[in-house]
């Protein structure tokens, strides 16, 4: 049976909106200070679960009820990394030039862990000057978009799983 809607052309105006839509979560998230909650970043992978289950159900909605394996594959990663990019790229401008206290604030947390399984000050020192490397716009944007892509191919494969119906075979 033939594809109604290209897979590739519906990720990516679905990746643009998820793109929208976690920019705003994680701007909210850094103005208010958020970040320090745990269940901040819970909340995002709901945030992501649930516009992957939306985005599934509408292609199969374009596609005659009709969505397989690969094509949710497909549709959830392409989503992801236009989403992941996009937002991880704005995250990193925001750490740049507004307001770099969520990763000041990691770093103390980071710091007082180590401090409290015994390491020494010297150790903690050399762990923080390491960890500083990988603090830069652009590690954070690639390190980000990864995730993202890694994360939106483990729910779309769980959720296609779920949601995937073949279109019969023709002979």
């Amino acid at each position: 049976m033939e594809e109604k809607v290209s897979t590739s052309k519906f990720a990516l105006q679905q990746g643009l909106i998820l793109a929208l839509i976690v920019t705003i979560y994680t701007l909210v998230i850094q103005l208010t200070g958020l970040y320090q909650q745990a269940w901040g970043n819970y909340l995002s992978y709901l945030i992501y679960l649930g516009f992957i289950i939306y985005i599934f159900k509408k292609f199969k909605d374009l596609n005659n009820g009709f969505m397989t394996l690969g094509q949710s594959l497909g549709l959830g990663t392409l989503t992801t990394l236009v989403s992941g990019a996009i937002s991880s790229t704005v995250y990193a401008l925001y750490i740049q030039f507004v307001d770099d206290s969520s990763i000041k604030y990691a770093m103390e947390k980071q710091a007082e862990e180590m401090y409290n399984s015994g390491m020494s000050t010297e150790q903690i020192e050399a762990a923080e000057k390491m960890s500083s490397m990988f603090q830069g716009p652009l590690f954070l944007i690639i390190a980000g978009t990864i995730g993202t892509v890694i994360l939106g191919f483990i729910i779309s494969l769980i959720v296609g799983l779920i949601m995937k119906r073949n279109p019969p075979q023709e002979f």
